[in-house]
Formats: structure tokens, C-alpha cells, sequence
């Protein structure tokens, strides 16, 4: 699996879904590399049609991008069982 941020909605996305500033969360993947496990931080890609395209030639490929950005090229995942549309979704 490849883990893909867009930067402009990477903040709310780890605020939101993981309860983390965007310093914190970076330095989880840093501990992580130095403590010899095999983890890749994430690629971030900064322009929305590139990170689409990525998503969707790569299989595997995760990213949290802004709902707006979302068309047939990619699919959405819930979170809790829950998609954007509904009133519970935690990435408000």
C-alpha cells in the first residue's frame, strides 16, 4: 500500500481522523523509520489532478484529499462505516 497526502487537506485529515498536528504525525513516521520498522512515510502530492491520477494507476494507492476533489477515477472510503455524505462523518 502507498500512502498519498494532499497538503492542503492533509492538516484537517490528521486533526480530524487522527487527532494529530501535522508536526506530530510526521514525527510518528520518523520514530517509526528509526526504530527499524519497515515504514514508508507518505508521498506527498501538492496538485489535486496529479494525486488523482496516482491514486488511480497505483493499486493500493490511500489518499486523503478534500470530498470536492473525488470523480470516477477514485473511490471513497468510510470511516466508522460512514461516507461523506453522511451527517456523522468525522472530516467536517
Amino acid at each position: 500500500m502507498v500512502l498519498v497526502t494532499y497538503p492542503p487537506a492533509a492538516t484537517r485529515f490528521f486533526d480530524a481522523a487522527l487527532g494529530m498536528s501535522t508536526d506530530l504525525f510526521q514525527r510518528h513516521w520518523m520514530e517509526l523509520v528509526f526504530q527499524g520498522q519497515d515504514a514508508t512515510p507518505p508521498k506527498a502530492i501538492a496538485v489535486q489532478s496529479e494525486l488523482n491520477r496516482f491514486v488511480a494507476e497505483h493499486l493500493g494507492a490511500l489518499a486523503f484529499i478534500d470530498i470536492s476533489a473525488v470523480d470516477q477515477s477514485v473511490k471513497v472510503v468510510t470511516i466508522d462505516g460512514r461516507a461523506p455524505a453522511d451527517a456523522a462523518y468525522r472530516l467536517r
